[in-house]
């Protein structure tokens, strides 16, 4: 028989033939939610005040100077049981807000008990006292270590000098007696301390204590987001040859203490830093760029901006600066860099002064996310591997993979002979000059233009909208420019001020435009972003002679690096070009985010496994039907001649049996038609 449950929502789980492993879970949960029934009137009159509890959820409270929170503890450094930790006392004298009531404890052996006079108030511990633990554990605080107040402190200054003195005087009479012991150890007897929560989190949290939800799965349904990371990543080598975690502990420790982290959502905050980082950046990290897409792109998206700076504490030196932005998509709060569709490369802001190795940029990655807004996960893509020499750290994270697109990019010798001679392929340049021939004997010479003045840039901009237009309604895509948003954004990237950042350049047969070049010029180097062409010069290949006179352009204006940026277009090369990596990731930072990336994950998983078959089948088949289809073919061909047996207009009396005379005839007969 089925033992009965205090909890209609979990009834289906008790059933008789339930494993032997999920019955203790059940029963915690049961001896729960049996101890949260209360008579009639247990509650007070306002909505999170329960009779005989203190504070209720919201309410302002000030934690009492060290030396009155001293005198309530035992030997052991414990008010009831729980541990005041030497964490704590920075908080001594500071005002809080109630943030939760703890009712439950969970005692070894004997089930859940009531707590009534512990609160959490939205604190976590730092880990100062606890050999640098990061597990940011939620602190519980006594009742009787609390005193009421009206709102936040008005002097925080006294408070810091009393707080500093009431430090010393806790070390010196109780740090000993607390030791390294903490309010939620790993095993023991308060490590089943939970808010008051629906009856799912005390199912996760009974399964938890139990030991039956895997270390990632209970990180990512705890409270804790910015622990999920950490735990998804896995454990590295370096933490399986130290169990103990002393050497991992220092170098966090160290880790933590060399950078400063600070997030802001005001561009004029980071500024500074920004001009500073910005020559060592690509030109989608520029002020020129992201600022127009922050300011115009990013409200049509919903998405706000959002910087995280990185400094050397000691130097107070910028060393890497995030541009991101946060909103919603596909029903979640992701974080990312801000593409829009419009950005081809997604990158730090680097200094040459850091160098991290994948265990420091771990660590220093999770003092981001713990930085972070509310989020349920941080996504990029289009993240290249180095930026003008320098590693860009987010790709040493683990769970980061390279995109199939690739990024395409050519250096340029000095002269257009040393090109032609050492990088173009000899089949290339003949089909090159091939080219160049038919289109000028079609449209006759052609001069190539950068154009120097607004005017010009203006003109060459129009001839492209429209080229645009015309071969983006033939191929039925859409053109963003066709957008209020984003033609507002490219006229302010390429017009304000002119020429400082945007380049314009057409190949022109005369007066008449054949084809315009767009790109960016940046730090040596031109990207190339999107062309154009007159669809009358279609078949000539106007592209390609535009393209390759912009190389003879830039190699005798001395730009060292010619971008051809994102995209695996076959065109690209026949220049010569060599293939950038681009990398990206998802990193969790919520259950719903986790289970976002598994579904990723799975996808990704099944489409490897499945679309190489299908293309096999695909192949098959169209050779079949291909096979098929001439077969059909020669079938109507010889319907037409006239050829056949007891055919409309033929002789009508002959045999079609198959004797020798009738084969001989038949085979006479369709001489003339192969022969034809």
């Amino acid at each position: 028989m089925p033992w009965r449950c205090a909890s209609a929502n979990i009834f289906l789980l008790c059933r008789a033939d339930v494993s032997e492993a999920v019955r203790p879970i059940l029963r915690d949960v049961d001896a729960t939610l049996r101890n949260r029934r209360e008579p009639a009137g247990a509650w007070g009159g306002e909505r999170g005040m329960r009779r005989g509890h203190p504070f209720r959820i919201g309410d302002w409270v000030e934690v009492k100077s060290a030396s009155r929170v001293l005198a309530t503890l035992d030997r052991h450094a414990s008010l009831d049981g729980l541990l005041f930790m030497p964490e704590m006392v920075r908080y001594c004298g500071q005002r809080l807000r109630v943030a939760a009531q703890i009712q439950l404890k969970r005692r070894r052996g004997q089930g859940p008990c009531c707590m009534s006079d512990t609160v959490n108030l939205e604190t976590r511990c730092d880990g100062s006292g606890h050999n640098g633990c990061s597990d940011g554990c939620l602190m519980l605080w006594k009742a009787a270590w609390l005193t009421p107040a009206d709102g936040p402190a008005a002097d925080a200054a006294t408070a810091n000098a009393e707080r500093l003195a009431e430090a010393a005087a806790l070390s010196a009479q109780h740090a000993a007696a607390a030791g390294t012991r903490c309010q939620f150890p790993r095993s023991g007897s308060a490590a089943g301390m939970v808010p008051r929560m629906a009856t799912p989190r005390h199912l996760v949290d009974a399964a938890s204590r139990q030991g039956l939800l895997p270390k990632f799965l209970r990180q990512a349904l705890d409270n804790r987001p910015n622990r999920l990371p950490a735990a998804c990543a896995g454990t590295s080598g370096e933490e399986r040859n130290d169990p103990d975690g002393v050497e991992s502990a220092a170098r966090r420790k160290a880790t933590a203490g060399r950078f400063a982290i600070a997030v802001r959502s005001d561009p004029a905050a980071v500024m500074a830093d920004w001009e500073a980082l910005e020559p060592q950046a690509t030109a989608f990290q520029t002020r020129a760029w992201l600022l127009p897409l922050y300011r115009i792109v990013a409200p049509k998206f919903g998405a706000i901006p959002l910087f995280v700076t990185v400094r050397d504490r000691d130097s107070n030196r910028p060393l890497m600066l995030l541009p991101l932005c946060i909103r919603r998509r596909w029903g979640l709060v992701v974080i990312e860099f801000p593409d829009f569709g419009v950005t081809d490369y997604n990158a730090p802001l680097l200094s040459a002064g850091i160098d991290l190795d994948a265990a420091q940029t771990h660590e220093l990655w999770g003092e981001i996310c713990a930085r972070l807004p509310p989020a349920d996960m941080v996504l990029f893509d289009k993240v290249p591997g180095t930026v003008f020499g320098r590693n860009v750290p987010l790709t040493k994270l683990k769970g980061v993979r390279i995109q199939d697109q690739r990024a395409w990019a050519l250096s340029l010798p000095k002269t257009r002979e040393e090109y032609d001679r050492t990088i173009l392929r000899s089949k290339d340049r003949k089909e090159q000059r091939r080219k160049r021939r038919n289109l000028i004997d079609s449209v006759g010479a052609l001069t190539f233009v950068d154009a120097a003045n607004e005017r010009e840039g203006r003109e060459i901009f129009q001839a492209f909208r429209q080229q645009r237009r015309v071969r983006f309604k033939e191929t039925g895509y859409h053109d963003i420019l066709n957008e209020p948003v984003f033609l507002a954004f490219w006229e302010t990237v390429i017009f304000e001020p002119w020429g400082r950042f945007a380049s314009l350049c057409a190949l022109k047969a005369g007066d008449r435009i054949v084809a315009t070049l767009l790109g960016l010029r940046h730090n040596d180097s031109y990207l190339f972003l999107a062309q154009c062409f007159e669809c009358i010069a279609e078949g000539l290949s106007p592209g390609i002679v535009a393209m390759d006179e912009m190389v003879t352009h830039l190699i005798e204006s001395g730009t060292k690096v010619f971008d051809f940026t994102l995209g695996n277009e076959g065109y690209k090369r026949q220049f010569g070009v060599e293939a950038l990596l681009l990398h990206e990731g998802i990193w969790p930072l919520s259950p719903r985010g986790w289970l976002f990336l598994q579904a990723v994950n799975a996808k990704r998983h099944l489409k490897a496994a499945v679309y190489p078959r299908i293309a096999a089948y695909w192949s098959q088949a169209r050779n079949r039907l291909k096979m098929l289809a001439t077969r059909a073919w020669r079938l109507i061909r010889r319907g037409h001649s006239g050829d056949g047996c007891g055919k409309q207009g033929g002789p009508a009396a002959e045999p079609c049996g198959n004797d020798g005379a009738g084969k001989a005839r038949r085979q006479a007969d369709r001489v003339p038609d192969v022969v034809a």
